[in-house]
Formats: structure tokens, C-alpha cells, sequence
């Protein structure tokens, strides 16, 4: 095995959340009347927040080293979705080759989530990479 193939490679994951899914792929419920002075969409957005903060930490636990990238404000509804997370993993190239299965599986237990995978990079080629190979875990 040549030592380039045996290096660490660096995975970049991006969860979305489907606008007004309800966490079956269906349109989400919006009550009529507000129950308070909550955006209608709130917890459907913070219970799938907390699904792919489970996906992050899943990931996490496989990898060498993360980095998580902050995530924008959430767009206008009508667009294409909610991006939850934003991360660049470090991983050993045995568990690079599984890595995009390994995050697609995690986020299919979740019908209103897709993920979108990139890589594998070498490190040092994307933006955190220096904080990923010196072993820092990013803001969020």
C-alpha cells in the first residue's frame, strides 16, 4: 500500500433539514393559531438540530480529529432546506473508504434530513483543515 493511500483524509458533511418536514418526510403541522410567540417551525427545526447533532457526534467518534464550521441563519421558507451541520472530519484511511455510507446511514434514520458528503481531501486542503490536523474541535 502506497503511503499516500495510507494517509488520513479529510470527509466534509453537511446536514439539512427539508423545510416543514416532520421528521417522516412529510409536510410538518403548523397550528393555525401561534401557541406563542415561537416561529411556527421551531421545534420541528430544533428536534432535527438535535438529530444531526447525534449524526456529528456518531461521526465524531470515528474520526482522528473534526472540525464543525458555523451554520447561517436559517433561510426563508420555499428554499431548499435548513443547513443543521457543517463539518470536516479527519479520518485513517481505513475508516475513509466507509465514511460517506457511515454518514448516509446515520442520516437515512431520519427522513427529513440529507446529507452531502465531499472528499475524501487531503489535509491541509479545505478550510479548518490546520485545526483539524492539530486536533481542535471547531466552534459549534
Amino acid at each position: 500500500m502506497s503511503e499516500s493511500s495510507a494517509a488520513p483524509q479529510v470527509w466534509c458533511v453537511q446536514v439539512h433539514v427539508d423545510p416543514g418536514a416532520d421528521g417522516t418526510g412529510r409536510p410538518a403541522a403548523v397550528p393555525a393559531v401561534p401557541q406563542d410567540d415561537r416561529f411556527p417551525l421551531e421545534p420541528h427545526w430544533r428536534r432535527a438540530g438535535a438529530r444531526a447533532e447525534e449524526i456529528d457526534q456518531a461521526l465524531t467518534d470515528i474520526a482522528i480529529s473534526t472540525w464543525r464550521q458555523l451554520t447561517p441563519c436559517p433561510p426563508l421558507i420555499g428554499s431548499g432546506g435548513r443547513l443543521l451541520l457543517s463539518g470536516s472530519y479527519l479520518v485513517s484511511a481505513q475508516e475513509a473508504a466507509d465514511f460517506p455510507g457511515i454518514a448516509a446511514q446515520l442520516t437515512r434514520r431520519h427522513p427529513s434530513l440529507r446529507v452531502r458528503t465531499t472528499g475524501p481531501w487531503p489535509p491541509g486542503s479545505r478550510p479548518g483543515a490546520a485545526q483539524i490536523t492539530a486536533g481542535a474541535r471547531g466552534p459549534g
